[in-house]
């Protein structure tokens, strides 16, 4: 099991979430709190999955539960997985909102 951690930058006008490790039940409230605090103000949030080893139910809870949260208020947010990472298989195999993953940056800013 890896270490559960995010890093949070400004990229292109969006604020770039990136999750390390394992998103599930263990970790997912206290990643979702970070990552809501720490994209409070941003118009295009990216929630990138690239460094996520494993990711369950409760971590797409938490993506789910963060794109509802900026959509309500008016901001928009797209899910980065590349087709080569963990977490892409299993946002493939729940067909967890295909209109929000994306496989590239570029495509992930650009929304």
């Amino acid at each position: 099991m890896s270490a559960p951690a995010l890093d949070v930058r400004a990229q292109d006008g969006a604020h770039v979430v990136r999750f390390f490790g394992d998103v599930d039940v263990a970790t997912a409230p206290a990643l979702q709190r970070a990552a809501l605090e720490a994209t409070a103000g941003a118009r295009h949030v990216v929630l990138d999955l690239s460094d996520v080893a494993w990711l369950d139910s409760a971590g797409l809870r938490l993506l789910d539960d963060v794109a509802r949260h900026h959509h309500a208020r008016g901001a928009t947010a797209r899910v980065l997985a590349p087709a080569d990472v963990p977490a892409r298989y299993t946002l493939d195999l729940s067909a967890w909102r295909p209109d929000l993953v994306v496989g590239r940056m570029s495509e992930a800013l650009a929304a």
